[in-house]
This record gives C-alpha cells, sequence and structure tokens, in this order.
C-alpha cells in the first residue's frame, strides 16, 4: 500500500510539472504585438568585385588610383559618414599613396568608392608595400572581418630597352653634399649602345657634370665644357649592367673629362639607373689637375 500511494504521488508531480512546462513554452510562443520591433544592424563593409579582400596594384607613370567599393548593408534617408584608416609596416600616406580619410555614402546609397592613389616616384623598379585599410564608423557593426582590404602596392621591373635610354636628358642636374646646383639644368645625352651580353651594354654619355657650382662646367658662366672636352668629345665610356634587375648600374672606369687649362682632370664613377623612369643617379670622382684632389659629386640624369 505504501508503494502505491507513493507511486500515486510521484506520477502526479510529473504530470504537475510537465503542465507548468507547457505552459510556460505556449507563452512564449505567443507573440506580443506590444513589443518594439528588432532594431536593423548596419554593417559597413568592403564590396570587391574579385570576391577577395586584397587586391594588387601595379604602379606605372601614368597608373591612376586603384577605385574599391565600400558599403553599408541598409539604406538611408540621409548621407552617412565611413572612416578610412591606412596603416603599414612602410608605406606612409601622403607619400607612397594618397588616399581619403572618409567616404559619403549618399542618401538613398548602399555604396560608394575610396579611390587609392599610388605615388610612381616613391618607389625604385621592384619595390612593394602593403597597405591595410580599414572601415569603421558610430553605430557599424563588422562581419567576418569585411571592414578590412590589403593593397600590395607594387612597381614593376621595366625591362632595360636601348631606346627607353638613349637620347637627350634634357632636366639634368648636380648636387654636392647632398645640396642641388643653383644653375639652369643642362642637358647631358646618351648614345652609341652596344650590347655586350642580355644583361650588360656599353654607352657613350656626354655632357656629364656641366653645372659650374655643384659640377664642373667651366666654359661660361652658366656651365658647360668646351666642345675639344673629352667629355664632349668623344665622350665617356660607361657600361650599363641589369643582372640585378631590382638595382641596375652604370660605371664609369676613369678616364680624361675635361681640361680649364691647367692639365687634364679625369672622372670615374659608379651608380644605379631606372628603365621605368628613364633616370641616372650618377656619383662621380673627379680628380682635378688645378691642384691634384679628388672631389666628389653627384649627376642626376632626368628627361
Amino acid at each position: 500500500m505504501f508503494i502505491l500511494n507513493w507511486f500515486k504521488n510521484r506520477l502526479f508531480s510529473l504530470f504537475l510539472f510537465g503542465t507548468l512546462v507547457s505552459a510556460f513554452i505556449l507563452s512564449c510562443g505567443k507573440s506580443d504585438s506590444t513589443s518594439a520591433p528588432l532594431a536593423q544592424v548596419t554593417y559597413v563593409q568592403f564590396i570587391p568585385a574579385s570576391g577577395y579582400f586584397s587586391s594588387a596594384y601595379l604602379l606605372k607613370s601614368t597608373t591612376g588610383p586603384l577605385v574599391i567599393p565600400v558599403g553599408l548593408s541598409t539604406i538611408s534617408t540621409v548621407d552617412r559618414t565611413i572612416n578610412v584608416t591606412y596603416s603599414s609596416r612602410t608605406a606612409v600616406a601622403g607619400n607612397q599613396f594618397t588616399a581619403p580619410a572618409t567616404v559619403t555614402v549618399k542618401a538613398g546609397a548602399l555604396v560608394d568608392s575610396l579611390r587609392f592613389q599610388g605615388n610612381f616616384s616613391a618607389y625604385a623598379a621592384g619595390g612593394t608595400d602593403t597597405v591595410k585599410v580599414k572601415l569603421s564608423g558610430a553605430g557599424y557593426s563588422v562581419n567576418n572581418g569585411s571592414d578590412s582590404f590589403f593593397v600590395i602596392i607594387q612597381q614593376p621591373i621595366c625591362p632595360v630597352v636601348a631606346a627607353n635610354l638613349t637620347g637627350n636628358y634634357t632636366q639634368s642636374t648636380d648636387y654636392y653634399n647632398g645640396t642641388i646646383s643653383a644653375k639652369p639644368k643642362y642637358t647631358a645625352s646618351i648614345s652609341n649602345w652596344v650590347s655586350v651580353s642580355s644583361v650588360s651594354a656599353t654607352i657613350t654619355l656626354k655632357n656629364i657634370g656641366a653645372t659650374p657650382d655643384n659640377g664642373w662646367g667651366y666654359a661660361t658662366a652658366n656651365g658647360g665644357f668646351k666642345s675639344s672636352d673629352p667629355v664632349n668629345t668623344p665622350g665617356l665610356t660607361a657600361t650599363l649592367d641589369w643582372t640585378d634587375p631590382a638595382n641596375p648600374t652604370i660605371t664609369i672606369p676613369l678616364q680624361n673629362y675635361f681640361n680649364d687649362g691647367s692639365g687634364m682632370s679625369t672622372i670615374k664613377a659608379t651608380g644605379t639607373f631606372s628603365s621605368c623612369k628613364s633616370t641616372f643617379n650618377i656619383n662621380c670622382t673627379v680628380k682635378y689637375a688645378g691642384d691634384g684632389n679628388n672631389y666628389n659629386h653627384t649627376s642626376v640624369l632626368n628627361r
């Protein structure tokens, strides 16, 4: 009898518990027309056409900006601002690249674009940087890292072609102790290209170092040499070498340079050049016959 009563009491308890649980579940399932609707979540995000959140950006002298779509996941009746920040171990905004600090998504729109412009002159051939671009803004949420995009800036290594490097360099000048010449720029020239191998050639270089203050030009107040000086006739012999395509070099072996009446001065030099930019940076050592001393200057050849 005791066991039967205990069983009845136990069954009643289980029934009562089940009833309460069912009532709780039913009450939770009822909709309450007076409760506030859930707030819409707005995600800020990049919208890459490729589906990848990174892009290689190849820099050439005429390269336009990299245009990156950005957007928000909801529409608004007012303009909305997205904040943009940039980080890199080596690239600096305003030097290696320029890009906006904000992007505005217009009222009624979901998408706008960020224009990222690399600076061609800030890179040597083969130079590269990676820039992380990050979006943010008050009230915006982030979904699985779609607020970040990586721009890989690259300046391609240009092939060394005679036609790109021979001819006149009308914007050439000289530096002494890091200071640019105060005199007008002069014209140097490169000719007589002779291939020595697939990665080297000899050239004739004329009128290098023609400024009168930082160079050795003596023929006029604005510099220059006499036509009979070896720097002009027959010109200086130099060797170009691009075995390392990211660091092509120019070498001028020791040879006669000019004679200003004090005797024959000599020159030797080493430097680098860029086939992409058609520029030369040549570090020269001149032994001046007038006093027998060696002097150093840098000649920079530009088109």
